[in-house]
């Protein structure tokens, strides 16, 4: 099974797993276009996509400053990153789901 497969059964969306794991991936803050561009997909699907992941407290959106339009997101220690990183092995090749932990396979 690959990442759009699971993305789509397992959280109704291709897409919205394919951000997550982008997102997890991002070790700094980031704005819309560089994660549409990494995952290439229109912004404006992704943007629904980020703004989602404010809502449930995974991303922080930080206003543009002044004189600037982009706005940044940045990720949150919630622990419902643990289920993206969980998903993320799941997706590995020959990945052993009783060999590893989230913390083995960063």
């Amino acid at each position: 099974m690959d990442e759009d497969q699971l993305g789509h059964i397992l959280f109704g969306r291709r897409l919205r797993l394919r951000v997550l794991l982008w997102v997890l991936g991002a070790d700094q803050p980031f704005f819309l276009t560089e994660a549409a561009q990494g995952i290439g997909y229109s912004a404006s699907g992704v943007s629904a996509e980020l703004e989602r992941l404010v809502e449930l407290g995974m991303l922080a959106r930080h206003d543009p400053l002044p004189g600037e339009r982009r706005v940044y997101y940045s990720r949150t220690d919630t622990p419902l990153w643990n289920i993206i990183e969980a998903a993320r092995i799941a997706l590995l090749p020959h990945a052993d789901p009783h060999q590893r932990t989230i913390t083995d396979a960063r």
